[in-house]
């Protein structure tokens, strides 16, 4: 009935997902997440460079979307898609809800090791258009790549050696490192 790369929904996208209507999918009317102009704009570049790798999140049995509100408004708004690869869900309103904060929350646990961050970069510099689809700003990229002309001083000296006794000047208490 369908072909290898076909399912019910449509052909299959790059990730062999179904490449899904935008009008079948329903935005959660009640997302906690606030979506800026700014944002949008860097997730259309990211997904006009790079293609559509993270798909929209949403149930089955009504298309609400659980994650890649952002993503959906960014095709649609900006790029004028039509379509977006969806990975279908079968969870029940309370575990939909769940997974949307979960998954907004969790990307926030993350920080970045900047000096690495400023290496990666680095090695994009050179002239590479592809420092504007990271979604840094350019002053950002500057700093960070400045962060590697830095010249960080390396010590010798175990501070166990130099260290001294304390006391707290409040309680009286003495302590050793």
């Amino acid at each position: 009935m369908f072909g290898e790369s076909d399912t019910p929904d449509g052909p299959a996208g790059a990730q062999g997902l179904p490449e899904v209507a935008v009008k079948r999918l329903q935005p959660w009317e009640d997302n906690p997440r606030s979506i800026s102009e700014e944002g949008l704009a860097k997730v259309a570049e990211s997904i006009r460079r790079f293609g559509f790798l993270a798909p929209i999140v949403a149930r089955r049995s009504d298309g609400r979307i659980a994650a890649g509100h952002m993503r959906l408004r960014a095709a649609v708004d900006i790029l004028g898609m039509e379509t977006v690869p969806v990975r279908w869900v079968d969870l029940d309103d309370e575990e939909l809800a769940a997974y949307a904060i979960a998954d907004n929350r969790t990307a926030e646990e993350a920080d970045w090791e900047r000096l690495s961050l400023a290496g990666v970069l680095g090695e994009l510099e050179d002239g590479s258009e592809l420092l504007g689809s990271t979604g840094l700003t350019d002053d950002e990229v500057r700093e960070l790549i400045r962060l590697q002309e830095i010249e960080f001083p390396s010590y010798d000296t175990d501070v166990t050696e130099i260290a001294r006794e304390v006391e707290c000047p409040k309680c009286g208490h003495r302590w050793a490192p």
